[in-house]
């Protein structure tokens, strides 16, 4: 008996309170929605929330919105919001979020990459240095390396090799 109370409840306070989230509707089946078709309900979306909402709530009614596309289909590109709602995603405070959260992890990515290929650098400087020229083969070996750690163990311990032949049996029980 509680259900279909709450159920009407429901029912009859959100057409009032949130006019346009009916619209959702034909977006909850899809996984992967065609972007193409469902632009035109994006466009319905932003015309019904300029039209219910004044300046200052149409604002946090396109955020909610945004931040429900990007929640919905994680595969939606910023192109595609763009066809569906007719606005630059990073526009709205969820887009510029989303965005800065991005870049962060790319620049984190290139970051810990830089120091991957700085130490391969130096350790590859090093032997060079020590004993002569590096074989392109040995070079592939130290790129296959990805644990930073180890990489600079190598670099620690190539100082105290007395030739090379006993650098690459160190290298070879390497974990890559």
């Amino acid at each position: 008996m509680y259900r279909p109370f709450r159920a009407k409840i429901i029912v009859m306070f959100l057409p009032r309170a949130l006019p346009w989230a009916g619209m959702y509707r034909p977006f909850r089946a899809l996984k992967t929605p065609p972007f193409l078709e469902c632009a035109p309900y994006g466009r319905e979306w932003k015309k019904t929330i300029n039209t219910v909402y004044d300046m200052t709530d149409y604002i946090d009614a396109i955020n909610v919105m945004s931040l429900f596309i990007l929640n919905r289909f994680r595969a939606i590109t910023r192109e595609g919001i763009k066809a569906m709602l007719d606005f630059d995603i990073l526009d709205t405070v969820a887009g510029k979020q989303v965005y800065d959260e991005g870049l962060e992890k790319g620049l984190e990515k290139g970051r810990e990459e830089g120091r991957l290929n700085n130490m391969r650098e130096m350790l590859a400087l090093n032997l060079k240095n020590r004993f002569g020229d590096v074989s392109s083969d040995f070079i592939n070996a130290l790129n296959a390396i990805k644990d930073f750690d180890y990489l600079k163990a190598l670099f620690s311990k190539s100082f105290s090799y007395d030739n090379f032949d006993h650098f690459k049996k160190n290298l070879a029980t390497a974990q890559i």
